[in-house]
């Protein structure tokens, strides 16, 4: 984990897991909740923001993520350049 926050403070996004793959596995975890998806709230908010990422920024590592948090909520977490 340490070597991962520091990797997203510092702004490297280089992709050992993508944003895409991270994507297809949320998405099969919402679809086998099925109903179940609306009193699951941890996992409805992780699918809509790994959507955001994958349209916004493809290819970059499942970190990427972040970027939809710094969006949101107009903060800087990371130095580097998206």
């Amino acid at each position: 984990f340490d070597r991962r926050a520091m990797r997203v403070v510092e702004g490297n996004f280089d992709a050992t897991f993508t944003v895409e793959l991270m994507h297809k596995d949320v998405s099969l975890a919402a679809r086998m909740a099925g109903a179940d998806l609306e009193r699951m709230p941890m996992l409805k908010e992780t699918l809509a923001a790994y959507t955001a990422a994958r349209a916004k920024w493809p290819g970059q590592d499942f970190s990427g993520v972040t970027h939809v948090v710094e969006e949101r909520f107009g903060l800087s977490v990371s130095r580097g350049a998206r």
